[in-house]
């Protein structure tokens, strides 16, 4: 039932239900839960109001007395589902947070755009969402200080918040002891709860087979790997295990005997991108001044795609759950890398193209494009089964893949936490539906999804 929280004046923590709700209050009192928090009150008989419960633009009225909103931390004129959850109690819901990255500013409307471009799918769920650090949060009064979206007015707005119910964690770079400590002691349900370094995937994903013939052949940096995978391949590609959006890659190729060209992303200055030359015994020394030995690397063999212009391109393929809480692929583009970069990505200057048309610019006809979309579904629904088995709790994948210059696909990285500013470029309708699957789904997981 769709509900709109009003105040009326009662000393003690007092409910008016709607007519409809009465029959299944037994007693003089019930239970009302929001979020992870539950108060007793003592309940009359409200007024039947405007609305009639069963639209989100005709909610029915609930009059809540100011010490019960008070307790719960119940927004004013926010419009919620209201569900029984047993003898003598309801649910008002949902209560959805999201994890964001602990930055020394503060968050404001031009930084949760993309969040409010998903809150199009906010008439179908309703209730309380709000953004979130880890600093904000006030573990002893179990509250979290935090920024609300505001549907009527469409922007975010700070406030005092319960517990949620649900968390969709969007940042990875802190807040694990804070994730467990949600999981563990409140039963909140995360999702997307932890980052999987590019190592840990690779590991998880070569036990598997079907996976495994996808995988390039990838190692932990040392010198000695490094050397070894450069007698092998002769072109090589180191990357930050733990970071994205292209920092941080070097890629090495022997080009004569005892010297080799090395290819930065970005120089220590920041500037895009440089090339250079060193003999080989120099490259140890070379390296060890970026301390690169002493983060966690990769190095994987280089994959030679055929170029378009002269310029890499790889493919995205965007898998979430959805409100049934199965995994869909809600959009598929290929990256364009910028001229003389060495990563696609979007950030860096690249572009977003379709994949039809990538195909034909690279191969010409000579792949059926068909084919070649099937196998690419069938990778990553093997991809997102093999990691609802071993790895529980995610919601959303950025799978990236590649083709070779010989035809043969490539499973490249899997990001936990993807952009989709090339979807934004390419359809608006799916950057939109993209952007607001994760609250559709974590709407579903407390049962507050849209009923059809």
């Amino acid at each position: 039932m769709w509900i709109e929280i009003k105040a009326f004046p009662n000393q003690e923590p007092a409910v008016l239900l709607p007519p409809v709700l009465q029959p299944q209050a037994d007693g003089s009192r019930v239970r009302i839960e929001f979020g992870g928090r539950t108060m007793g009150v003592s309940y009359a008989a409200g007024q039947p109001g405007a609305g009639a419960g069963t639209d989100f633009k005709y909610p029915a009225p609930l009059y809540c007395s100011p010490s019960l909103m008070e307790g719960l931390l119940l927004p004013e004129g926010m419009v919620f589902k209201l569900r029984p959850a047993g003898a003598d109690q309801y649910r008002l819901g949902p209560v959805i947070g999201m994890l964001l990255g602990e930055q020394h500013y503060l968050y404001n409307d031009q930084l949760m755009a993309e969040c409010t471009d998903a809150m199009g799918a906010y008439p179908e769920i309703g209730g309380l969402i709000y953004g979130f650090k880890c600093s904000s949060i006030d573990w002893e009064k179990e509250q979290i200080y935090g920024l609300a979206f505001n549907f009527l007015q469409n922007k975010w707005e700070y406030g005092m918040f319960p517990f949620p119910e649900v968390i969709y964690r969007r940042s990875f770079l802190n807040g694990d002891e804070e994730t467990n400590r949600f999981i563990e002691q409140h039963g909140t349900v995360v999702f997307n709860p932890k980052k999987i370094d590019k190592y840990e995937m690779y590991l998880l994903l070569q036990k598997d087979p079907e996976l495994a013939e996808y995988l390039p052949e990838t190692a932990l940096l040392t010198m000695e790997s490094l050397l070894s995978f450069l007698q092998k391949h002769r072109k090589v590609i180191l990357k930050p295990a733990g970071l994205s959006r292209g920092r941080g890659i070097i890629v090495i190729e022997e080009v004569n005997r005892g010297v080799c060209r090395i290819a930065l992303n970005q120089d220590r200055k920041g500037r895009l991108p440089l090339t250079m030359e060193i003999p080989i015994y120099l490259l140890k020394e070379f390296l060890e001044k970026d301390y690169i030995f002493a983060k966690k690397y990769i190095v994987q063999q280089y994959l030679e795609m055929k170029k378009i212009n002269g310029s890499s391109w790889d493919i995205r393929v965007v898998m979430q759950k959805g409100a049934d809480r199965k995994w869909h692929c809600h959009g598929m583009e290929v990256r364009l890398a910028a001229p003389e970069h060495i990563v696609t990505n979007i950030s860096t200057g690249g572009r977003a193209l379709r994949i039809n048309t990538a195909l034909k610019l690279a191969h010409g006809n000579k792949y059926s494009i068909k084919k070649f979309k099937m196998e690419i579904m069938n990778f990553c629904k093997k991809f997102c089964r093999t990691m609802d088995e071993r790895e529980q709790g995610f919601a959303e994948f950025g799978l990236d893949l590649c083709l070779d210059a010989t035809g043969k696909l490539w499973f490249i990285e899997a990001n936990t936490r993807p952009s989709f500013n090339g979807f934004k470029a390419l359809s608006q309708k799916n950057y939109l539906k993209i952007c607001e699957s994760p609250f559709r789904y974590a709407a579903a997981l407390k049962k507050f999804e849209r009923k059809k």
